[in-house]
């Protein structure tokens, strides 16, 4: 049986629900249940959206067979993720004490907030899952970089997907920023020592030179390089101006901490070779 990842469920249901608030009154007979519910959102039938045309079967009738729930497990996780950010409510529109078809609260049923309505016209163009399974890709340096890393890391990954494409990159640049002062620590041996310089004067090139400056040529030109990141995304935050960050500087962020997080893992000996300080 099929699995899907939430990623994948959550892209699907953020094009439905765009296609559903731009295009007129129903193009399939289908939409007439979530019309009869109230509901911007009647799950079974994005399921079925979903699965029908890749010709696995899901019913939008009742009732369903048990076989069926590994189809709409991803898409219910789906959807309360994007409950938990504000752009569903569980749901009709607006119930107001009223009983429609007879029925209470349902669970297949969500609503779009005011804010979602405009989110999903912005997330449908970029996809609001993670890139690549960005958080799932970075897992195994965590237990090198430490959980400020993890932290971060994980934090640039949601604002990425709520469409905060500053605070993604902010934050890409902050878990950059923990893999900088992890190979310092290692090299120095002395944490206290490499924070309170780092938070000096020009602490940052400082401690960049501390690593870099014992390294042969291109190892050290390549570690500048990718850790640019941290220099361009904490400068460009303390500016204050308005930023015209888009969906592509955010991925950008996301793809230049991947090739830090991994050059620095695979040259972890070399870099954190420890040298008379």
């Amino acid at each position: 049986m099929p699995t899907l990842h939430i990623d994948d469920a959550i892209e699907h249901l953020v094009g439905y629900l765009r296609d559903e608030i731009t295009k007129p009154p129903p193009r399939a007979s289908l939409i007439a249940v979530e019309n009869k519910w109230h509901c911007d959102l009647w799950l079974p039938i994005a399921v079925a959206n979903f699965w029908q045309p890749r010709g696995h079967p899901t019913s939008t009738a009742e009732p369903r067979q048990q076989q069926e729930t590994a189809y709409y497990q991803s898409f219910y996780d789906a959807a309360w993720e994007l409950c938990r950010i504000g752009v569903l409510r569980p749901g009709q529109n607006a119930p107001m004490g009223n009983r429609w078809a007879g029925t209470e609260f349902q669970g297949d049923g969500f609503s779009l907030t005011e804010f979602g309505r405009g989110w999903v016209q912005t997330a449908a163009q970029h996809s609001p899952s993670d890139p690549s399974r960005f958080s799932e890709v970075l897992q195994p340096f965590i237990g090198r970089f430490g959980e400020g890393f993890a932290q971060r890391a994980a934090e640039a990954s949601r604002c990425y997907r709520t469409t905060n494409y500053l605070a993604c990159c902010v934050m890409a640049g902050a878990a950059a920023e923990s893999i900088l002062l992890a190979v310092a620590i290692a090299r120095v041996g002395d944490e206290g020592k490499v924070l309170t310089e780092y938070r000096g004067a020009h602490g940052r090139k400082k401690i960049t030179d501390r690593i870099t400056g014992a390294l042969r040529h291109g190892l050290a030109e390549r570690f500048v390089t990718a850790s640019s990141i941290l220099n361009f995304w904490r400068d460009e935050a303390a500016h204050g101006t308005r930023t015209t960050i888009t969906a592509v500087e955010a991925q950008f962020s996301l793809a230049q901490l991947l090739q830090f997080a991994q050059l620095t893992a695979d040259s972890w000996d070399t870099l954190t070779h420890s040298v008379a300080s």
